[in-house]
């Protein structure tokens, strides 16, 4: 790593790593994502903005026109049209679909994005946590039309602070909670996308 941040890159595994920051610099980096189809492209979220490579991380170039908000914080890259990306900021979510060249805002019920999941099995489901406790989300058409998976996650406003699919078991969800007012974070697992919660984790409750 470096004293500012930037973006490095191992050739080995993690034993050894390279600066491949060029045209990032030292900016601190919140996200990463790479095209699964062509492993050369990737796409860097740091706090003003968007980037692109299109040669391994050697060079990056900025890829924010239409985002409103500098600081992303999540990149979601579609894995069947791998042109459609999401990326998650402070002001809620941002859809492009033409590679980062140009983004719009999704009209959402939530003011954030903290944390952005698509199904690779279905990509255009996909889930946003949204920061500063705003609730938990799912859509099934891209964006167009949200549904709130809160209330199933317990009372009162809550922030998903870790979301993950199982890549074996279709619809198997788990999410880590930490409630707006206070008390222990939690950890619930879900067996139909979200639609039914159940409490799961012990020995892990308090620690998200």
């Amino acid at each position: 790593g470096s004293d500012g941040g930037g973006i490095w890159k191992s050739f080995d595994a993690g034993a050894s790593w390279v600066w491949a920051g060029l045209g990032v610099g030292n900016l601190q980096v919140s996200a990463l994502a790479i095209d699964p189809s062509t492993p050369e492209t990737l796409y860097a979220g740091t706090q003003v903005g968007a980037f692109k490579s299109v040669d391994g991380g050697v060079t990056w170039t900025a890829a924010s026109e239409g985002l409103t908000e500098p600081q992303v914080v999540q990149i979601a890259i579609d894995p069947i049209h791998p042109a459609t990306l999401y990326a998650g900021t402070f002001a809620g979510l941002f859809k492009s679909v033409d590679g980062a060249a140009t983004w719009n805002a999704v009209p959402a019920p939530f003011p954030s994005a903290g944390i952005v999941l698509l199904d690779p099995r279905t990509p255009r489901t996909l889930y946003v946590g949204a920061e500063n406790a705003a609730g938990f989300f799912k859509s099934v058409d891209g964006g167009a039309t949200w549904s709130d998976l809160s209330p199933g996650l317990g009372s009162g406003s809550l922030t998903v602070t870790a979301l993950a699919l199982d890549p074996a078991v279709p619809g198997k969800l788990y999410a880590a909670i930490r409630p707006l007012a206070g008390g222990a974070s939690a950890f619930f697992s879900s067996a139909n996308g979200g639609a039914g919660w159940v409490r799961a984790g012990r020995g892990i409750e308090g620690r998200t």
